[in-house]
């Protein structure tokens, strides 16, 4: 039997359990130093199993999720104590990307984490790329014996935090400077995102199969489909091919979305009130169909981080545009048309939110607030949003005002709603005639709390 004290090699005293390991790593091995790394990819690449470009200093994926970007090299370890040395990957340096080891304190908490800027180059936001990994500082601690009783109590602190590097010019949403692991994310909130995104995911196919309508889309929008907005039509258009798309062609589909959503970004603020509120509501449904390029993607594709930066400006517009009207404020009935319109316009800001809520949460990315929505009215009685007719939605309508005895209920009021299974009065009349959207909305009340909080995008 080979003892394994004789399969150690000569050179750089790595030991090895088999005599061919030891012979094939004796070929290549010189003066201590393993010319040739099987593994070329980063450590975060290598870890989720997925392509790495190998562009130093940072790869293009870790530069997009905004991660340390750590590739591994040989250096000869000297022979300490025993004689017996190994080969330890260590980071390669790079003058842009720095982890600050924080100040552990008697009760093992963080005091302060800091990082450096690096470089950003554009990245195509139709990219598709799994959910995230942690990056694990473990393997670079581990070898470090003789600190092991002081290193230990930080590795499970440290594994906990990603570094998110940054530039000037383009700050990354928030300018954090660590980005949680979806590990670290409440388990509600998981939950809330993964209701949210499975609920999106088919608003697209509702389109496509032409029998009922997402409830951002009002009937009456639809009713005369020779004077149906043409951000609409393309929409709709684009929603087919992307439900009846066949295997391998999501690249096309994803390039007509991605010019959709250029054009609107680029002429939103020339809209008039009825074309804007289309172009919001198109903008919901493209977003959606970008985070899922086919019917059968399984996982959320990470966007460009300036498509948030510049969907948040376009959300900031709209509600500059008004998202109630006078009426409402004095609480008498409008015209029909118009509250269609605001209501519309209401819907679609509201679930781009939530949209864009549910995708940071699934990439641990921080979000945008919605107080701008905060002044608005809560989404609209299921029996007001269905109704066929003017004359039958007047009726409603009076009716609703009476119930109402003063303000309607509006957006804000649902922060102000504490766990349990009752609620504020008012919030209960609200549930009473509310519809699927509302009911959406509701389920992830008390359910959204972040894991470490999260600034917002300030514009």
């Amino acid at each position: 039997m080979v003892m394994f004290s004789d399969l150690q090699c000569k050179k750089c005293g790595y030991q090895f359990t088999k005599k061919s390991s030891l012979v094939r790593h004796s070929k290549r091995c010189s003066d201590g130093l393993v010319q040739n790394l099987r593994q070329k990819a980063c450590q975060e690449c290598s870890s989720s199993k997925t392509r790495c470009d190998l562009k130093r200093p940072s790869c293009s994926r870790c530069l997009q999720r905004r991660t340390r970007c750590v590739y591994r090299t040989a250096i000869a370890i000297q022979d300490v104590g025993s004689g017996v040395g190994s080969i330890t990957p260590i980071p390669e340096p790079s003058s842009t990307t720095t982890i600050a080891v924080p100040h552990i304190g008697p009760m093992g908490a963080a005091s302060n984490i800091a990082n450096h800027p690096v470089s950003r180059e554009a990245i195509d936001y139709t990219s598709s790329i799994l959910s995230p990994d942690n990056i694990s500082l473990t393997p670079l601690l581990q070898n470090v014996a003789p600190f092991s009783s002081i290193l230990d109590p930080m590795l499970e602190f440290l594994d906990s935090l990603r570094v998110s590097p940054h530039s000037d010019d383009q700050p990354p949403p928030g300018g954090l400077s660590a980005l949680p692991s979806i590990r670290t994310t409440p388990i509600l909130t998981r939950n809330s995102m993964q209701l949210l995104l499975r609920v999106f995911r088919t608003w697209p196919r509702m389109i496509a199969k032409g029998l009922q309508m997402p409830p951002i889309l009002h009937s009456m929008q639809l009713s005369d489909t020779t004077t149906l907005p043409i951000r609409l039509v393309n929409c709709f258009t684009l929603a087919k091919m992307w439900d009846g798309q066949c295997d391998g062609a999501s690249n096309i589909v994803c390039v007509a979305i991605k010019k959709e959503v250029q054009a609107l970004f680029n002429e939103y603020r020339n809209l008039n009130k009825t074309d804007l509120v289309a172009a919001l509501q198109a903008m919901a449904l493209y977003t959606i169909m970008l985070l899922f390029p086919s019917r059968d993607h399984s996982s959320v594709t990470l966007l460009d981080t300036n498509f948030g930066l510049q969907l948040k400006h376009f959300i900031t517009y709209v509600s500059t545009t008004g998202l109630i009207l006078p009426e409402e404020t004095n609480h008498i009935r409008p015209t029909w048309y118009a509250w269609i319109n605001i209501t519309a316009k209401r819907r679609a800001a509201l679930a781009l939110y939530l949209i864009y809520w549910s995708y940071s949460v699934y990439h641990c990315l921080p979000t945008f607030g919605c107080r701008d929505l905060g002044f608005m009215p809560a989404p609209a009685a299921k029996y007001l949003w269905l109704a066929q007719d003017k004359n039958h939605w007047e009726s409603l309508y009076n009716r609703w005002l009476s119930q109402w005895d003063g303000a309607d209920l509006y957006q804000w009021e649902f922060s102000n709603i504490i766990p349990g299974i009752r609620m504020d009065s008012r919030v209960e009349l609200w549930l009473e005639d509310a519809d699927e959207f509302g009911i959406l909305l509701l389920a992830i009340i008390n359910a959204t709390q972040r894991e470490p909080e999260f600034q917002v995008i300030s514009l």
